[in-house]
């Protein structure tokens, strides 16, 4: 296996962000967490190291579309495959009836 393994929570949750988002909506998140929950704001503990820390490993996935699409074939399953629907969940697509 080549890379850094595959994070197995939820970035888009921790990063506060829709999984469609853009670079740019992620970039704005990170910047605004992090101010909120960086350790010289947040105090010296534990929890806002590693809070911080958990914000930057979501960054650093989410910011690079390299790993940003391992994770996302991970997470939420092939291309194309509707957000939530885990490995693409055959007939995610169909469209109810009577609804033309």
């Amino acid at each position: 296996m080549s890379g850094p393994l595959v994070p197995d929570d939820d970035l888009y949750a921790r990063l506060e962000v829709a999984v469609d988002a853009s670079p740019e909506a992620i970039e704005l998140a990170w910047r605004a967490l992090l101010k909120q929950h960086h350790p010289d704001v947040a105090g010296d503990g534990t929890d806002a190291l590693d809070r911080a820390k958990r914000i930057n490993v979501a960054h650093d996935w989410l910011s690079d579309p390299a790993l940003r699409a391992r994770y996302d074939a991970d997470h939420l399953g092939p291309p194309g495959a509707p957000p939530g629907a885990p490995n693409g969940g055959a007939g995610s697509r169909a469209q109810p009836a009577g609804h033309d």
